[in-house]
């Protein structure tokens, strides 16, 4: 009788410990199982975040794959016929193009005026959907504002080296920049491709 009753309680014993194996081997299973998706959501997110970085960068901050719009250079026989055209196809020129609102998708428009000094008159260019447009008239509230003479924007306007141009006459004076938003505004519509090539008053 006494040996019936050992016997039971170590077949009990062998089933408890196998159930306790058993339970061991379920936790640790799903433990690997939690571990998995945990590892495939933070490499997803990674994923997700690296896609956002590169799309601000590429496409916000520094547009690097934004087609330049064709456009024929207009004759200019002398700095006293400067026209709206001029200045659109010198601002494209500069990289307006790769210019858009500040949240992308929508905002305020990127605004550039340009001013002919010694002619008082004033050129606004408006950039949609990466197309530079300029009409005569000042700016009402432009990011930035160039300063020029008639002379001196014929004189950029013929040049082969544009930015070496404008560069050497930025540092000679005759050429000046206002900017009227902060610069991570600008950056943040897209003045980051060309903000630091452009000299700066």
């Amino acid at each position: 009788m006494a040996k019936r009753i050992t016997e039971r309680r170590r077949a009990e014993m062998r089933r408890s410990a196998r159930r306790r194996r058993e339970r061991a081997r379920r936790r640790e299973a799903e433990s690997e199982r939690a571990k998995e998706r945990t590892f495939r959501s933070v490499k997803a997110l990674l994923i997700i975040l690296a896609a956002l970085a590169l799309f601000l960068y590429f496409f916000v901050l520094y547009p690097a794959f934004v087609l330049k719009p064709l456009m024929g250079r207009p004759d200019l026989g002398s700095p006293s016929g400067i026209s709206s055209e001029h200045v659109n196809w010198l601002m494209n020129e500069a990289g307006a193009y790769k210019l858009h609102p500040r949240f992308y998708f929508f905002g305020d428009p990127p605004v550039i005026e340009t001013v002919i000094t010694d002619q008082n008159r004033g050129f606004t260019t408006t950039v949609l959907n990466n197309v530079p447009t300029t009409s005569a008239g000042f700016a009402q509230n432009p990011d930035v504002r160039f300063f020029i003479s008639s002379n001196d924007f014929y004189e950029l306007y013929k040049s082969p080296d544009f930015l070496g141009t404008a560069l050497r006459m930025q540092s000679d004076g005759r050429l000046k920049i206002d900017l009227f938003k902060n610069e991570a505004i600008l950056r943040t519509k897209g003045y980051g491709a060309i903000y630091d090539a452009l000299p700066k008053r």
